[in-house]
Order: C-alpha cells, then sequence, then structure tokens
C-alpha cells in the first residue's frame, strides 16, 4: 500500500456537508481510522452488502457548470470543461482544480500551485455538485478548545499578588514560622 500524505496548507475539515438537499448527506471524519463516514437522511448510509457503514479515505468536491437540458427540468452537468474544487483527505481540505482531456479520459485534479495531487491510497468519493451550489457546502474543522479561565485576568493585579507573596515570604510572622534566633 503507497503511503499517505497530509495536505500542506489545508484547512482543518473533519465534517463535509455537499449541501445537497434531498437527502443531506454529509462525512464525518475519524481521527483514529483516518476515514469520513458517509450520512445521509440522518442516519448512517449502511452498504447492502456488507451491512458496514459506508467510509472513505479521500472526498472530492467537484464544481460543474451545469444548465437545464431544452424545454426539461432535466440537467445536463458539464463534466468535461473544467472547473474548481475541494480535495478532502487525513482531516484536511484544499483548494484544486480539475479538468478532463477528453470524454472517456480520466479527471485530472490540481492543487493550488497547478500540481497535479496523488490521491491518499484507498477509497474515493467524489460529489459533483452544481457550481452554482458552491456557496451551500459545508467544511468544518474541529470546534477550537476553549481557553482556560484566568484566576485573575487583570495583569497588574496578577504583578501585585506576586508582589504580595514575595513579602510574606519575607516576612516569618507571615509565613507561620518561627524567627530564628540571631547568632
Amino acid at each position: 500500500m503507497g503511503k499517505e500524505a497530509a495536505l500542506a496548507g489545508g484547512t482543518p475539515a473533519t465534517t463535509i456537508k455537499p449541501g445537497y438537499s434531498v437527502n443531506a448527506p454529509w462525512f464525518d471524519y475519524n481521527a483514529e481510522e483516518k476515514l469520513y463516514y458517509r450520512f445521509q437522511y440522518g442516519e448512517p448510509q449502511i452498504d447492502e452488502l456488507t451491512s458496514g457503514q459506508l467510509a472513505y479515505k479521500n472526498v472530492i468536491l467537484q464544481y460543474c457548470p451545469w444548465e437545464n437540458y431544452e424545454d426539461s427540468a432535466y440537467l445536463h452537468i458539464n463534466v468535461m470543461s473544467g472547473g474548481s474544487g475541494k480535495y478532502i483527505s487525513e482531516g484536511q481540505a484544499i483548494d484544486i482544480t480539475w479538468k478532463k482531456d477528453s470524454e472517456w479520459a480520466p479527471t485530472h485534479y490540481y492543487d493550488a500551485n497547478g500540481n497535479e495531487i496523488t490521491l491518499n491510497p484507498g477509497k474515493t468519493w467524489i460529489c459533483i455538485i452544481q457550481d452554482t451550489n458552491a456557496d451551500q457546502v459545508e467544511i468544518t474543522g474541529p470546534e477550537p478548545a476553549a481557553p482556560e479561565a484566568a484566576e485573575n485576568p487583570d495583569p497588574a493585579a496578577d504583578q501585585d499578588a506576586v508582589q504580595g507573596a514575595e513579602n510574606l515570604a519575607e516576612t516569618p510572622e507571615d509565613t507561620g514560622a518561627e524567627a530564628a534566633p540571631a547568632q
């Protein structure tokens, strides 16, 4: 199996919501297993053959131009012209661009520097998203840790407390210790 690569310059991505309205799917990252578990309709999406929850090493959000077919409600999603998107793996997301050379050719994905990305080994789920719906995508990271509450948030008061403690330590009667007799 190939070597896994962390995404340089990525942003935290522990929950991915592609913004689909019908089944409202999302992916949650399991850091121990390094997999994104898929949910839809408010519950885990289960593979009927294995009875296990669907899980992926990589998730790609591919924003595509689209239009309605003439006189129809059917969508024509253009997966040929190229566009932008996100590559998500190892709890991180990076901006990408994509293109295809021909109808039957593979899609190529590029990082912000124009280098073709190499996917981490494992299964990959590609979400085709209408480019006009890209603003409905939500990618969130872990909640930031709450700062520890300071006992005394006033720095001047802290300095006074330090100075007071130093004075107390120098005075035997204040520390409860008896003064040593002078010799």
